[in-house]
């Protein structure tokens, strides 16, 4: 369930509705999958370098800074904190519980390892597909709890209301339907059963017996509802308080509610640890420093605070007061664990993930070999700022003239998170022609990924709504080390999420309305 908007809350009695999914689940390739559940503890590692290398992050973000002003705070406050560096910091255990959202490419072209278009030659095979990164998300990435349901929820679905309409000979080999299969069968299930459709849904047909047990197998586990609270439990251990607490910094009126509650209900149940859940002006006014050396940090004075896990704090909308930023700044400051801290959010900033798209972008932080890996996911992204368009022949500013003339083909992204702040189209167009170098130094353009879109059926607040969708993967991974030596304690893969929206929908966010939570099933394509 999710909580509902406030003017939903004004004209609708009930208070909360069920959470909006997809009605079975959304195929990829299966060794795309593999190799992005295998990056993942790369992508980790690489947001815990660029957090302790404070010239990079300074050099990196500076012109951003001086047209973002949220951005711009962000790294003030983190140069200001870490003077001499991360590693001189009053606690050296960082904590990151990171999604890195991908798209699977299904465009004609196809990009090479610097994110780079390159067409295919005549009578050569298609190079297997790829998942191409959309973004790496470092802090409050959220739907990690509410995937794995979801997943459960599928598995149910497809094993209560498909099984006895299957009749599975011994001889049959196992291998999964296909995507069609399956949204044939949802057609004539819903027909069967009077379920109100949208005008926008193809028309109901009957189906085929797929091998639903295979369909089953080839959905992958989902640890999410271990993993990401066992990385807490972890860096409350390391602090080593047994009764000190962890706390959830939230927005107020916070709407995706539960899945913050399944982590909160884990930490008590599997670990034995209490969560107490505050604004950050909450944190303003009831947090302090304890006196001395230690810098640990205290609630009303009686609890102390080993773990903070920040569900709030990405949007400028979070700081609406100067009592938000003396929050985060006694954080930062404290002893206790972050998750995250500055530098990796600062490490998740679009403006970095642009210059780690640049052919040498990640040699400063990762091996050879790890380069590779990650590179294999990238699309083209371009730095708009003055430096990026000096040449004009330059690939920044090929990719802007190309964008103007092709708008469908790119989006106009800021410093920003939660979805909803994109610009596409010809909106992104006109941005592109008419705005200063200055202004545009705070966004990055990114080629768009070009997702098979298959059918599908999207649930929310009641009513099913079917049509060509597109899905996007989003991969979990925890990681905790220690600054101070470099040791990593912990770096892992933690799950999945999958998003799913309408083919003609731009923006991918659920808590923003624009998609719904859904479950893979892996194909060999």
């Amino acid at each position: 369930m999710v909580a509902p908007s406030s003017s939903q809350a004004q004209s609708h009695p009930v208070q909360y509705t069920h959470l909006p999914v997809s009605l079975l689940p959304a195929s990829f390739p299966a060794q795309a999958f593999e190799d992005v559940v295998a990056a993942a503890p790369i992508f980790n590692e690489l947001v815990d370098r660029i957090s302790r290398d404070k010239d990079y992050l300074g050099s990196a973000l500076a012109e951003v800074s001086a047209s973002d002003e949220f951005t711009g705070q962000l790294l003030r406050l983190y140069e200001e904190i870490y003077p001499s560096g991360v590693s001189a910091a009053a606690q050296p255990v960082a904590l990151g519980l990171h999604r890195s959202d991908y798209m699977t490419d299904d465009s004609a072209d196809w990009r090479d390892g610097n994110g780079e278009g390159v067409s295919r030659q005549a009578g050569k095979p298609r190079p297997q597909k790829r998942l191409l990164q959309v973004e790496l998300n470092t802090i409050a990435s959220s739907f990690g709890c509410l995937g794995a349901v979801t997943a459960d929820l599928h598995r149910y679905l497809l094993d209560r209301f498909f099984l006895p309409s299957v009749a599975l000979a011994p001889h049959d080999a196992p291998s999964p339907p296909s995507h069609d299969d399956l949204h044939a069968f949802l057609s004539a299930y819903l027909r069967d059963h009077e379920f109100s459709l949208h005008p926008s849904s193809p028309p109901p047909s009957t189906t085929s017996s797929p091998l639903v047990e295979a369909t089953l197998r080839s959905m992958p586990p989902n640890p999410t509802l271990s993993r990401l609270p066992a990385a807490l439990a972890s860096a409350h251990a390391y602090y080593n308080q047994p009764r000190a607490l962890v706390l959830f910094v939230v927005q107020p009126g916070e709407r995706n509610l539960f899945d913050q509650r399944f982590l909160e209900l884990a930490l008590w149940e599997k670990h034995g640890l209490q969560v107490v859940r505050l604004s950050l002006e909450e944190v303003a006014r009831r947090c302090r420093l304890a006196p001395g050396p230690t810098q640990a940090l205290w609630l009303d004075g009686r609890h102390e605070l080993a773990v903070v896990y920040f569900r709030a704090g990405y949007t400028p909308a979070d700081f609406g007061s100067p009592l938000a930023w003396e929050a985060r700044r006694l954080i930062e400051a404290s002893a206790a664990v972050k998750c995250p801290t500055l530098g990796y959010q600062l490490a998740g900033t679009k403006k970095v993930q642009q210059l780690l798209c640049e052919p040498a972008g990640l040699s400063r932080f990762l091996s050879p070999a790890q380069c590779l890996a990650a590179r294999q996911h990238f699309t083209g992204m371009y730095g708009l700022g003055a430096v990026d368009l000096k040449d004009k022949e330059g690939g920044p500013a090929r990719a802007v003239n190309a964008a103007i003339a092709s708008p469908g083909g790119y989006v106009l992204k800021p410093q920003r998170e939660g979805g909803g702040n994109n610009l596409y189209g010809e909106e992104m167009a006109r941005a592109l022609r008419e705005w200063s170098s200055e202004h545009l130094s705070g966004y990055v353009l990114m080629q768009r990924i070009q997702a098979p879109a298959k059918n599908a059926y999207l649930l929310r607040e009641g009513e099913a709504v079917g049509g060509p969708a597109i899905s996007e993967l989003g991969i979990f991974g925890t990681f905790l080390g220690d600054t101070s030596s470099e040791k990593v304690i912990e770096n892992q893969y933690a799950g999945y999420l999958v998003r799913t929206k309408l083919a003609h929908v731009n923006e991918g966010g659920v808590a923003t309305g624009f998609a719904v939570v859904d479950s893979p099933m892996l194909v060999n394509e």
